[in-house]
């Protein structure tokens, strides 16, 4: 039987691509190796990034129904709105600082990079203390995210995990930061140490939280702010 030739057979486009793959080990060029590495880095630190944030929030949802009332695991569930606007400015803020930066950097031009850094340092510092600022003094502002009627009930004790949560909101714009920017400038292992020591302060002041005090949401929520300003 005649063996196939898969690579011949296939368009050149096709091929180019494929020695690209970081998935497959038929890479021979020192600069496909490199630009392999940097992949690879890149989807580790995402990676641990998306896995830290889910398991935070999970740990949260396994506290909250286990050791509060099952009305606080209702209410924790209303803050999803929230969490997730906050996660897309964060998301904004972090991607454009970091095309910038990357930019400037292959372009050597050091000094512009570290404006560019700066400027996203600061416009993060801003926006989450205007953001945490407003919401700890008037949660209500809150509702506008949308709920029905039936979660008027759980609205307390949302806004007691909202107080809870808020005095971190600018170490969590910053953290979302500056985790790309210190991997950017080969800081993995930092990255891959700030993640396991946010889950482990996270987990364990909320079990501190729910089992030695009777601070209830607000406790729980501070407990995550805490964890963010490690």
């Amino acid at each position: 039987m005649q063996k196939k030739e898969f690579n011949k057979d296939r368009p050149e486009a096709f091929r180019d691509r494929q020695k690209f793959s970081f998935i497959l080990k038929n890479n021979k060029s020192k600069e496909d190796k490199i630009i392999i590495g940097i992949i690879n880095n890149l989807l580790l630190v995402s990676f641990l990034t998306m896995f830290t944030s889910l398991i935070g929030a999970t740990l949260d949802e396994i506290i909250i129904s286990h050791f509060l009332r099952d009305n606080a695991f209702a209410a924790f569930g209303l803050s999803s709105p929230l969490t997730n606007l906050i996660a897309l400015v964060n998301s904004m803020i972090a991607t454009g600082t970091v095309v910038v930066c990357g930019n400037m950097i292959g372009a050597d031009k050091p000094n512009e990079a570290n404006s560019s850094f700066a400027s996203g340092f600061t416009l993060s510092l801003i926006i989450g203390c205007t953001i945490g600022l407003l919401l700890f003094l008037f949660p209500e502002v809150s509702r506008f995210l949308g709920s029905k009627k039936e979660a008027e009930l759980f609205y307390p004790l949302f806004f007691q995990y909202v107080r809870g949560l808020v005095p971190g909101l600018p170490a969590m714009l910053l953290s979302t930061l500056l985790i790309p920017i210190v991997q950017l400038d080969g800081g993995k292992k930092w990255v891959i140490i700030s993640a396991i020591v946010l889950a482990g302060v996270n987990l364990s002041g909320d079990l501190f939280v729910v089992t030695q005090t009777n601070r209830g949401m607000t406790g729980v929520g501070a407990a995550t702010s805490i964890s963010c300003c490690k």
